[in-house]
């Protein structure tokens, strides 16, 4: 069984490390054929992303492997996501709506999987000139996309069309030589954005402009916010860090092991 990269990954309301639900030995369906996995059960594509919505939640991986829980983990089901291409992010919006991309390619549902319609950040999906590397939906009908090269893309008609903000600092849509990691937006108007030259930046108006508000010198890997306020970000050489007031400041915490490159942090509560 494939499982996702769990390099370090945290868990913030027990412990240090974390283990994320164990996928049930029955075989599910091949995301994008209609046909049952048989061995190794229950699929062999490998995931890479994976987010919750209470008991609901997905998983993305290669070949356009898109999987739903609706039971906390216990039980998957795959879902036709109608693409091939390898899925490196996902978020459960709510418990019916997800939003999935990778390489050219991005998925849009709102009902649980059943369906999905493109989001056309690109004109084509067979080939663009950036790809998709990161973004997150404040809600089912603002988001916020960032492309490889730094370019930020705002819709806010449920992914119909974009609008394009200032891109990330440092980036090379910016003059610089950096790529954007990972983002969050607490609203439509405030987030935060990392890159891989160890920066955290901030936007209050919408990604109209970015302020520089930590430089770790290590590269962030991953933000979660448990509310408006309260977040995590983890990183390179077991970084970890803290902030009480929505990504304004940042504070580092010894978390007590060995140098580790952390990919991923997931809160249930503080």
């Amino acid at each position: 069984m494939k499982r996702l990269r769990l390099v370090g990954a945290l868990a913030c309301a027990a412990g240090l490390l974390g283990v994320m639900p164990a996928i049930a030995p029955a075989s599910v369906q091949v995301g994008s054929s209609g046909w049952q996995w048989g061995n190794p059960l229950p699929q062999g594509n490998t995931l890479h992303a994976m987010s919750f919505a209470g008991t609901s939640g997905y998983a993305a991986g290669d070949f356009g492997t898109l999987l739903r829980t609706t039971d906390g983990g216990s039980t998957w089901t795959g879902l036709l996501s109608g693409t091939f291409t390898n899925l490196t992010e996902v978020q459960a919006i709510d418990a019916d709506s997800l939003f999935a991309g990778g390489g050219c390619v991005a998925r849009r549902s709102d009902d649980g999987g059943a369906t999905f319609t493109r989001v056309a950040f690109t004109p084509v999906e067979s080939s663009c000139k950036e790809q998709f590397a990161t973004g997150w939906f404040v809600n089912q009908l603002t988001g916020f996309l960032v492309l490889t090269d730094g370019t930020v893309f705002r819709t806010d008609n449920n992914g119909s069309t974009f609008g394009q903000k200032t891109p990330l600092p440092g980036t090379r849509a910016a003059g610089g030589g950096a790529t954007p990691v990972d983002v969050r937006f607490l609203t439509d108007q405030i987030g935060v954005g990392a890159t891989s030259d160890g920066k955290i930046y901030r936007t209050t108006d919408g990604a109209n402009s970015w302020t520089l508000v930590n430089d770790t010198n290590r590269a962030v890997h991953s933000f979660f916010f448990v509310d408006a306020n309260n977040g995590f970000a983890v990183g390179d050489g077991s970084l970890f860090l803290t902030t009480k007031d929505g990504g304004a400041t940042w504070a580092a915490k010894d978390i007590g092991i060995p140098p580790t490159n952390l990919r991923s942090v997931r809160c249930a509560t503080l």
